[in-house]
């Protein structure tokens, strides 16, 4: 990202007398982060819209804070739904990808 940011740079110091140019250029370059930053995966490499999960062998669920990139278990499951979450919103993932997640206290 950081080689666009240099090219971007380059480009609209030589492009200083074509406003209009310098202008398109840069709404190009805002676009582009946009896509990029829509594009972007959650932490740990799984989809932003996955927040509740579990492992199977196990019936602790967990909310994923894909921004902070962790994990904080539920106490009870009157807590779970006091959060306005379903029981079918739970993924069940497995234990290797949930350990990477490092636990809130």
């Amino acid at each position: 990202m950081s080689n666009i940011l240099i090219l971007a740079k380059k480009l609209i110091s030589k492009l200083k007398k074509h406003k209009f140019l310098t202008v398109v250029l840069f709404l190009i370059i805002i676009n582009c982060f946009v896509i990029n930053t829509q594009n972007v995966e959650a932490a740990y490499e799984l989809n932003p819209k996955i927040k509740q999960v579990k492992v199977a062998d196990n019936s602790t669920i967990y909310y994923l804070d894909h921004k902070k990139g962790v994990k904080k278990a539920y106490v009870n499951a009157k807590a779970f739904l006091a959060y306005g979450n379903k029981w079918s919103d739970i993924k069940v993932i497995n234990e290797k990808e949930l350990n990477k997640w490092p636990e809130v206290k």
